[in-house]
């Protein structure tokens, strides 16, 4: 009788490229600020920011984890109340994230997961423009749907940057929202 050889399963995909864009709000839309003539106003930002996006590159372990580099951007309008002044706050975050993917076997794979990076927001606008920055925390979780060497991904995240200048002024750029996007696997 013949030895029996072990079958080999196809090693899966290890290295993930995920791009996303979506629906973003910040968390606290009124602020005083610190102007760039001095006095703090009141600042009122626009409940949707625009232009979210996202840029994941996850290296993925046999046991349902991941580990990845995140790049995050969003801009919001704002308008500085009594000077009448308008502008935008574009934040940047990147991150250092951790997940975990439930049901390995499938189309379907749900997840959970957090992040620990930076932030920036950089401010244009008569009364108000400079940069303030600080570190940055996320919790996020979804779906990705894979088919081989492809994905649909959806994301909730929950994204903490309250971030400084060098005098100490303090703006709070966390947010929340929905991304929607596309895996590729290698």
């Amino acid at each position: 009788s013949e030895p029996q050889r072990a079958v080999e399963s196809p090693r899966a995909p290890r290295l993930a490229v995920i791009i996303k864009t979506g629906s973003v709000s910040l968390t606290n839309r009124n602020q005083s600020i610190q102007t760039t003539s001095g006095p703090s106003v009141p600042t009122e930002f626009d409940s949707k920011a625009s232009g979210p996006f996202g840029l994941e590159g996850e290296w993925r372990l046999d046991d349902g984890y991941a580990l990845g580099v995140e790049y995050l951007r969003y801009s919001n309008d704002f308008t500085a109340s009594g000077t009448g002044s308008t502008g935008a706050m574009d934040v940047t975050g990147l991150m250092f994230n951790g997940k975990k993917y439930f049901a390995p076997g499938g189309i379907y794979h749900p997840y959970l997961g957090a992040g620990v990076g930076a932030a920036r927001a950089n401010f244009s606008g008569a009364a108000l423009s400079g940069d303030t920055s600080n570190y940055a925390l996320q919790a996020m979780g979804g779906l990705e749907m894979r088919w081989k060497q492809f994905g649909v991904y959806t994301e909730l995240k929950v994204f903490s940057a309250k971030t400084k200048d060098d005098a100490g002024n303090t703006v709070d750029a966390s947010s929340r929202g929905v991304f929607v996007g596309a895996s590729a696997m290698f």
